[in-house]
């Protein structure tokens, strides 16, 4: 069941970077996208670089 998950897991992401390399991408993956580099820009000692 979980190798089901991570198999759909893995195929969302890549039919979005297959959209993005296109120029189309979702408007909420676009948001998530720039909140995530956001989150990588910030200094935190706790953090793990991206």
């Amino acid at each position: 069941e979980s190798k089901k998950q991570h198999n759909e897991i893995v195929s969302v992401y890549r039919m979005h970077l297959l959209y993005a390399v296109q120029g189309q991408m979702d408007e909420d993956v676009q948001k998530a996208l720039k909140q995530i580099l956001m989150m990588c820009k910030m200094p935190s000692p706790t953090k793990e670089t991206c």
